[in-house]
Parts: C-alpha cells; structure tokens; sequence
C-alpha cells in the first residue's frame, strides 16, 4: 500500500463518500446562512447612510454555495451507473 493506491483503495471501500447525515447538516447550514443574509441586506436596505449601496452587486459578491454541491452530483451520477 502506497499513496498512490490509497485514494484507489479509500473510493472502493466508499470511505471518502459523504454521508448523508452530515449532506443534511450542511444544507441546513447553507439555508440558515443564505436566510441571515437575506435578512441582513434587508436590513441594512433601510440605513440611511447605505441608502446609495449597489445591493445587487452586494447580493453578487455575497453568494452562498453548498460547498458538497458538485461532490452530490458526482455520487448521484456515479450511484445510476453502478
């Protein structure tokens, strides 16, 4: 065993899939951080020393992403062929 059969050897025993409990928790991570920011934004909407901000830009540059979103994908497409 070697490093170069140990990320071989770990995808076979499925030892690097995420599980689902931990998919779940980070989806309710995301929504409860995308739902604070929607909130924040809101509020700072109303400040009048913000009232000329670009809040679409602000929106751009504040996105939140699932960070298992692309390695979902990949177990859901590799689960159909196998």
């Amino acid at each position: 065993m070697n490093g170069t059969t140990t990320k071989k050897l770990l995808d076979i025993l499925k030892l690097t899939a995420i599980s689902p409990g931990r998919l779940e928790e980070m989806q309710n991570a995301v929504k409860t951080v995308w739902e604070a920011k929607r909130e924040t934004i809101a509020m700072l909407k109303h400040d009048r020393m913000l009232i000329d901000a670009d809040w679409q830009l602000i929106d751009d540059f504040t996105v939140v992403d699932d960070p298992y979103r692309k390695v979902v994908a990949i177990q859901r497409e590799t689960s159909f062929h196998t």
